[in-house]
């Protein structure tokens, strides 16, 4: 008896791996690589039934107290769609065989210049809402500067890096994109500043 090789062979057996509703059946990649979940929602480029993908981020609070001893936390404007010309936390799209943790340190150093060693996690955010482009699930991270305050240098797709007051932060919803401010206040209860 011959056996024939299929692309897929769950597709004979599509409840053998058929994930539970609102659930990802299996991983993929994007166009540039990056770790994607396809389930089976509405597609995030057209919003027509078919595959939804999660693409894989990480940002970072990054806190530090100016001379006067204000809070302070580092944001990045934005230098492309979506909210370009909207401050954000410094951060980006995970890369392939990264991971988050690793993501988030090299994100606040290409978008700003500073480095730090050590980040503690805030938590994930999955809102379907929360970016405009589809589903992306970010992996919050923070840390404290303790002693001077570092100069922010923007770089890779940020057009300019400034420490702004706590307050500033949170209470300018319409100048911060997404739903950084909420990872801001979450970070403030999280962290030890």
């Amino acid at each position: 008896m011959g056996h024939s090789l299929r692309k897929d062979p769950g597709a004979a057996h599509p409840a053998k791996n058929a994930a539970a509703p609102g659930l990802p059946n299996h991983r993929g990649t994007d166009s540039k690589g990056r770790t994607s979940m396809v389930g089976p929602k509405a597609s995030p480029m057209t919003g027509a039934p078919g595959d939804e993908f999660a693409r894989l981020t990480a940002d970072v609070v990054l806190l530090a107290r100016r001379e006067d001893g204000e809070l302070c936390v580092l944001l990045v404007r934005r230098g492309w769609e979506p909210f370009k010309g909207k401050w954000a936390l410094p951060g980006g799209h995970v890369d392939p065989g990264e991971t988050t943790f690793d993501a988030a340190v090299r994100e606040l150093a290409e978008e700003t210049g500073i480095r730090v060693a050590g980040l503690d996690g805030i938590g994930a955010y999955a809102t379907p809402s929360r970016d405009p482009r589809g589903r992306y699930v970010t992996f919050a991270y923070t840390a404290t500067v303790w002693g001077p305050m570092p100069e922010a240098a923007a770089g890779d797709d940020a057009v300019d890096a400034r420490w702004w007051t706590v307050d500033e932060a949170l209470y300018s919803s319409e100048e911060i994109a997404f739903d950084h401010a909420l990872i801001i206040a979450d970070g403030l209860r999280k962290g030890t500043w």
